[in-house]
């Protein structure tokens, strides 16, 4: 059961609880106030007949009787008793149980009884007392308008019930559609960044405004925890593909660039990849610190990065990446081997000016290595062959640019 439900049916039970303990106080208030009249009928009635009784006119038997007996036929009394002095009945008359009839039913008589109204008053002749008179009003119409009472508080419960019922289902209703209503705004109200909407924004339910703010704070939460998530994705994409020293691609992500650049088609120029690799990278860390070998590294890619911007290049066409600790490899586009070797030569003038003194004094060397990338050959074997040319390149000493074609079955240079 949902929140709401149960508070409906909390106030639910409390107003039936106050509502059936409304009817009881109100019909033990009737039965008291019906026990009372009854008292006071027949006390009156007892005490005018005995005074009635006891003038010196109506002190014959017979004269009592006919007075006792009309006042039992008006109808209103159960039993009228007079009795001696030495406690003989002179006169006793008693409603027949065949006509003792009410209008409510017998559980009802049982469940609210009235008390028996009886008067007892003595009867005089002067100053001797003659007799006991007893009174007993009839209470078959008490009954009757104890009954009705009852009977009309509880159609009117009912009535109440009914309409409160049917006013906790509409309640329930309206409170599911508003609400409702206000999600599908707040959901609605997103913009296509999936910002929430702003807080000034009119609530078309005044009482959901908390829950407005909410479902905004919860929208809010929700888009930083994701913000920070497509952060840490793109941290693990970056120490995953990237090297941790240069901040340029690692040797896996240049690979599988490799593999899409050969997949596209419709090119009007070739893919080339140039191996650049520091001869001298171990006599360097001998004289450098490593935080300054790896400034040193970094500033080597970005200036390589830079020098090709310079150039109005379209950087895009382009990818530097680090294959290992000593070399550097970059892909670029061109029209022929002319061309690559032009970017190529551009790319060694500004390595150039990276040239650092090593422990005796000479300056440390780069090699190049160019070749041709078809979608045919085995990008393995075509970094393969740079290495070897790179190898042979250790020997003379020479920073000269080797270019390389792939060829079916081997190198050529």
């Amino acid at each position: 059961m949902s929140l709401l439900k149960q508070l409906l049916a909390s106030v639910t039970i409390i107003m039936g609880l106050i509502l059936v303990g409304s009817t009881a106080v109100s019909v033990d208030a009737v039965r008291q106030y019906l026990n009372g009249q009854l008292q006071s009928q027949s006390d009156n009635t007892a005490s005018m007949l005995a005074l009635l009784l006891s003038q010196p006119a109506n002190q014959d038997l017979a004269i009592r009787e006919t007075l006792m007996t009309a006042l039992f036929d008006s109808g209103q009394f159960r039993a009228i008793r007079l009795k001696g002095a030495n406690e003989v009945v002179l006169f006793e008359r008693t409603l027949a149980p065949q006509t003792d009839r009410a209008a409510a039913p017998e559980w009802f008589l049982r469940l609210l009884p009235l008390k028996p109204a009886e008067a007892v008053r003595d009867v005089t002749s002067g100053w001797k007392q003659v007799g006991i008179l007893s009174v007993v009003v009839d209470d078959a119409s008490a009954h009757e308008v104890l009954w009705r009472s009852s009977v009309r508080l509880l159609v009117l419960i009912l009535a109440v019930g009914a309409a409160w019922a049917l006013l906790v289902v509409l309640l329930v209703r309206w409170f599911k559609k508003a609400l409702s209503r206000e999600i599908r705004s707040q959901l609605e109200g997103l913009d296509s960044n999936g910002a929430a909407p702003s807080a000034s924004a009119a609530f078309p339910v005044p009482g959901l405004k908390d829950v407005s703010r909410a479902l905004q704070d919860a929208k809010a939460r929700v888009q930083a925890r994701g913000r920070a998530l497509n952060e840490r994705i793109d941290s693990l994409e970056t120490e995953v593909n990237h090297d941790p020293v240069t901040g340029l691609p690692n040797r896996k992500y240049f690979m599988d660039r490799i593999q899409r650049e050969t997949q596209e088609a419709n090119r009007a120029t070739r893919p080339y990849i140039m191996l650049v690799r520091q001869r001298d990278l171990a006599r360097i860390n001998s004289v450098m610190t490593r935080d300054e070998v790896d400034k040193w590294l970094y500033s080597v890619g970005q200036s390589i990065m830079l020098a090709l911007q310079d150039k109005g290049a379209d950087v895009e066409q382009y990818l530097l990446a680090r294959l290992n600790g000593s070399d550097f490899a970059l892909l670029m586009h061109a029209a022929d081997p002319a061309e690559a070797l032009m970017k190529a030569q551009s790319v060694r003038r500004v390595l150039d000016r990276f040239r650092v003194a090593v422990d005796d004094g000479s300056l440390c060397r780069w090699a190049y290595a160019l070749a041709g990338y078809q979608a045919e050959t085995n990008i393995g074997e075509t970094l393969s062959s740079l290495d070897v040319v790179l190898m042979n390149q250790e020997s003379p000493g020479d920073d000269v640019i080797e270019i390389i074609e792939q060829v079916s079955g081997g190198t050529r240079g």
